[in-house]
């Protein structure tokens, strides 16, 4: 996987926060490609799902996400149509989880 963020950018500073280094991103996105079958099920994007699964968290009173379009503000709006299964809240949960701490 070769770096996607410009040089200047706060997100190639990997000890900022060593999730945004190369092996770490790897690890999270073979987690999220672990979810196909959910963005199959509830028939919505990932950041749907995303967003759906934070707000379904134990505690969590709102949902804090930027936009930068018309169509990203579409699509995070959607996110609140979704009614997750508690089942698949929880199978995201121990998914997270099972990343452990970021690799440094």
């Amino acid at each position: 996987m070769e770096r996607v963020f410009r040089a200047d950018e706060f997100r190639s500073n990997d000890a900022w926060s060593p999730w945004f280094s190369l092996p770490n991103r790897s690890r999270v996105l073979s987690m999220l490609a672990g979810w196909n079958d959910l963005l199959a099920k509830y028939e919505c994007s990932l950041s749907q799902l995303v967003l759906a699964w934070t707000a379904a968290q134990p505690g969590v009173t709102h949902v804090l996400c930027g936009t930068r379009t018309l169509s990203q503000l579409a699509d995070n709006i959607k996110a609140a149509e979704l009614t997750l299964e508690p089942g698949d809240v929880q199978r995201m949960r121990a998914d997270a989880l099972a990343l452990g701490p970021p690799s440094v």
